[in-house]
């Protein structure tokens, strides 16, 4: 694990077959590595060949999609929102390869996996509310995650009253100067997507998220043009 070629070529365990597509491929996998104290430590290794996207920067070339995501990471350690912590990045552009390399998150569990049902209310309604305020603080530093469903939000410590969050997946974050669409793009996806949680635990989250109980016109509008995106068929 010396240098990038060592990387590339150490032998991980996909959680499933890379995503293979214009003669390139993208995956992720797991990897436990024993630290200094005896202990394992687990990390997840992302590896991405001849598989990018265009932007503005690189309207020609494209870039790998993980150089994305690694600045998307550093971006939001700078503002201590909870995401996964970069251990290594780096590119061999020659190849066109790219790896990312982030901790594992120690005792988190996605958000999809947590039955809203069986926990008491006011542990319900905590997390609720830390989820919609962190997607919040997240949104107000600029990003839009175009991607936000609960698998790609993880909790950590559901039975306290300050649970603990992290974002995932941030390959496909970008910057946008428009509040109203990072609002709008993605709490439709996220309502979309939480198909357990009951009308009362929807209506908590925007509340939370918008920090009102009682939304002026403006927020209004937003709400409703958020729950025609989601309940769209």
């Amino acid at each position: 694990m010396a240098d990038f070629d060592a990387i590339w070529n150490r032998d991980i365990a996909w959680f499933e077959p890379p995503n293979e597509r214009r003669g390139g491929f993208s995956g992720v996998g797991k990897l436990s590595l024993m630290a200094d104290d005896g202990k394992n430590r687990i990390f997840f290794v992302k590896k991405q060949q001849n598989h990018g996207r265009k932007s503005w920067a690189h309207p020609f070339t494209g870039e790998p999609t993980f150089r994305r995501e690694f600045h998307n990471l550093v971006f939001l350690q700078k503002y201590k929102i909870g995401a996964p912590t970069v251990v290594y990045y780096a590119e061999k552009t020659a190849k066109n390869q790219a790896i990312l390399i982030t901790e594992d998150l120690t005792d988190f569990v996605p958000l999809e996996t947590i039955d809203l049902i069986h926990l008491p209310l006011t542990q319900k309604n905590d997390l609720v509310k830390k989820v919609a305020t962190e997607i919040k603080r997240f949104h107000n530093v600029g990003l839009v995650h175009r991607a936000l469903y609960p698998k790609h939000i993880f909790v950590r410590n559901v039975e306290s009253s300050l649970p603990e969050i992290a974002l995932i997946d941030l390959e496909k974050a970008r910057f946008s100067p428009l509040a109203l669409y990072r609002a709008y793009f993605d709490l439709a996806a996220f309502l979309r997507h939480t198909t357990s949680w009951s009308a009362e635990n929807k209506q908590l989250f925007i509340n939370s998220y918008l920090g009102k109980n009682v939304p002026v016109f403006f927020d209004k509008l937003l709400v409703n043009m958020i729950t025609r995106r989601a309940n769209r068929t």
